[in-house]
């Protein structure tokens, strides 16, 4: 097993590398400053993690817990009507 802070500089080599894009996004973003070992800390402590939960969570875990934190105003689940298409909605189409 290994700490988080022997990784932190390679992953954040490779966040940057993987912000890279030639699509515009088309949510505002929060912020477009490099992360370091603070800025992670802290976003850590935003959504509830602890220093000790660091020890039992992969990157990844950590980067999907961002993300649903991030979802949360997000409305899912919406229903739309649907109706079954009949003979006369065939010929209008």
């Amino acid at each position: 097993m290994f700490s988080i802070y022997e990784i932190l500089p390679e992953i954040q080599e490779l966040w940057g590398t993987n912000l890279i894009t030639d699509v515009e996004s088309k949510k505002p973003q929060g912020s477009s400053r490099e992360i370091n070992t603070a800025l992670f800390l802290l976003r850590c402590l935003e959504v509830g993690l602890s220093l000790s939960d660091l020890d039992f969570l992969t990157i990844g875990m950590v980067l999907d817990i961002w993300t649903e934190k991030g979802n949360d105003g997000e409305k899912y689940g919406t229903k739309s009507v649907v109706w079954e298409a009949n003979q006369h909605d065939f010929d209008v189409f």
